[in-house]
This record gives C-alpha cells, structure tokens and sequence, in this order.
C-alpha cells in the first residue's frame, strides 16, 4: 500500500514583507495550512524589509502548522532578513536552510529540481492546487 504525504510548500516572500503583504499571504496559506500535517518552506532570499506583523505571521504559521502535526522552515534568508530573524530570536525557533530545495529535502524528500519547482510558489503566485502530492 503507497502512502501519499502531504506536499511541500515553497512560498516565496516579498521584498517588502510587510502587513501590507501579510493578509494577502495568510489568505493564500489557509486552506493549506488547514491540511493534515502541512510542510510550508518559507523563502526569504528576496525579502529586504520585514515588521512586525510579518514576524507574527511566522509564527502563527508555525502555530498553525504545529497543531496539524505539520512544520514550517525558513530558507535562503537574506542578509537584511537575517538581522530581523536574529533581532527577533526567530532563528531559534525556524529551522533555517540555505535553498528551498535544502530545507524540502529536511521533509523527507528528496526533490529534484523539476519537482521543486513544481511546488515553488511566490508571491503573487498561482492558487495552490498546483501542488502534487509525494508518493512515499
């Protein structure tokens, strides 16, 4: 009998990731974050200025996440975003990988590049059910 796992999601986030972004994010990221056991990768290569309410969107992804037996990490922060997630003691709590693909394999994959960019989704991006699921 296969065993289909949850997939991978790769969000990549904005430049400014800001409460201006947050709620379009977070509306995005529901229905997979209701999911049973959600895999969310954050990719934070681009992100340039984060605040608060980005901060606390983090960590209510990962308090979501954690209450379906899911997981969220962090990826390829930038520099900018690195001070913030050290500022913030955030990279305490994220497991931080330097690529997506690092931090998907962390699931239990692993992808190949095809596969990742397949799940890789930014922002805006396209809806979520360009997702496949990975067969065990």
């Amino acid at each position: 009998m296969q065993k289909v796992r949850t997939p991978v999601l790769i969000q990549r986030l904005p430049a400014r990731f800001n409460a201006g972004q947050v709620r379009a994010i977070m509306q995005e990221l529901q229905p997979f974050l209701k999911a049973d056991r959600p895999r969310v990768v954050f990719d934070l290569s681009q992100v340039e200025e984060m605040d608060a309410a980005s901060v606390d969107m983090l960590l209510q992804c990962m308090s979501d996440a954690s209450k379906r037996d899911g997981d969220v990490k962090l990826a390829s922060p930038s520099v900018r975003a690195m001070v913030i997630l050290e500022l913030t003691q955030l990279d305490r709590l994220f497991e931080i990988f330097e690529s997506p693909e690092e931090a998907s394999a962390s699931f239990g994959g692993p992808f190949t590049a095809s596969q990742t960019e397949d799940l890789l989704l930014g922002f805006p991006s396209a809806s979520l059910g360009h997702l496949e699921a990975e067969q065990a």
